[in-house]
């Protein structure tokens, strides 16, 4: 599995693509390279692409602990950096897969994470929710 992310100078939109198998471990790993990034900032949105994602290896209680994971270091955070409007996390799903697993990553995070969430089987409508005008690839 490979995490590959990049953080746009412009709009400060994280993007981030991942392949192969797409277990907690490569979740957890990325997510530690994002946090030590000289670019990462409180409240950034992201885009997620799940499109190379051949095999999924995340449950139920998997996406809960991602959810945890975000929501300590969202607590984390001082107040200034918590306030403004609310991150944006478009994630990318054209498989029925990816497509369901992001939307129990969304219902779960609902309430829990100080984020809106959208998950997309275009990739268009997803850079339409991030206000991106030019597709990334």
């Amino acid at each position: 599995m490979s995490f590959p992310f990049k953080i746009d100078s412009g709009t400060q939109v994280v993007h981030v693509r991942f392949t192969g198998l797409l277990d907690l471990q490569a979740v957890f790993e990325g997510f530690a390279a994002y946090l030590a990034h000289p670019l990462q900032r409180a409240g950034q949105s992201c885009l997620v692409d799940l499109s190379r994602v051949e095999r999924f290896a995340i449950d139920f209680p998997g996406v809960c602990d991602v959810v945890d994971r975000l929501k300590t270091v969202q607590d984390s955070r001082s107040a200034s950096d918590r306030e403004g409007a609310a991150p944006r996390h478009a994630l990318y799903a054209p498989s029925d897969i990816a497509f369901g697993t992001s939307r129990m990553y969304q219902s779960i995070a609902k309430g829990v994470l100080r984020a809106e969430i959208g998950v997309f089987r275009d990739l268009a409508e997803a850079h339409r929710f991030l206000d991106l005008e030019v597709a990334v690839s």
